[in-house]
C-alpha cells in the first residue's frame, strides 16, 4: 500500500473463479476493501474479464453512483468483452464511463498513461 494525496491506494490482485463464493485474501483486507468502496471514484482494471459474481454484486452494492473505469485487457476484444459484462452485471450501468486502453500493461505504464489515470480528476 502507498499514499497518494493522503488517500490510500494499492494494487488488487483477483483470481477469476466465476461461481465462487468466498475471497482469497485476509478477511482483514476484504474489510477495508469494503469500507472504501464508497469512497472510489475510478478503477483501473488490469486483465480482469470482470466474471466473478460475488464480486460484482458486492461493487454494484458499494461504489457510488458515478464511478470511471479504464480497462487495460491487451487487446481490443478482451477489453469490449469486460466493459459489455461490467456495463450487464452493475445494475445501475448509467453511472459508468468506461474506457480502454489500446495496448497491455507495460506499455501503459511505460508510455504514462498510469499515471494519466491516476492523475486525472474525476468527476
Amino acid at each position: 500500500m502507498s499514499w497518494v494525496e493522503g488517500q490510500p491506494v494499492f494494487p488488487a490482485i483477483a483470481i477469476p473463479v466465476r461461481s465462487k463464493s468466498d475471497f482469497e485474501c485476509p478477511k482483514e483486507h476484504l474489510d477495508h476493501l469494503w469500507k472504501l468502496l464508497p469512497e472510489v471514484t475510478k478503477v483501473i482494471v488490469v486483465g480482469w474479464r470482470g466474471t466473478e459474481l460475488h464480486f460484482l454484486r458486492r461493487l454494484d452494492q458499494l461504489l457510488p453512483q458515478r464511478v470511471f473505469f479504464y480497462i487495460v485487457a491487451g487487446s481490443e476484444k478482451a477489453g469490449l468483452e469486460t466493459k459489455q459484462t461490467l456495463e450487464q452485471s452493475l445494475e445501475n450501468s448509467r453511472r459508468l464511463e468506461i474506457a480502454l486502453d489500446k495496448g497491455g500493461f507495460t506499455e501503459f505504464v511505460v508510455n504514462g498513461r498510469a499515471d494519466e489515470v491516476l492523475w486525472m480528476k474525476y468527476p
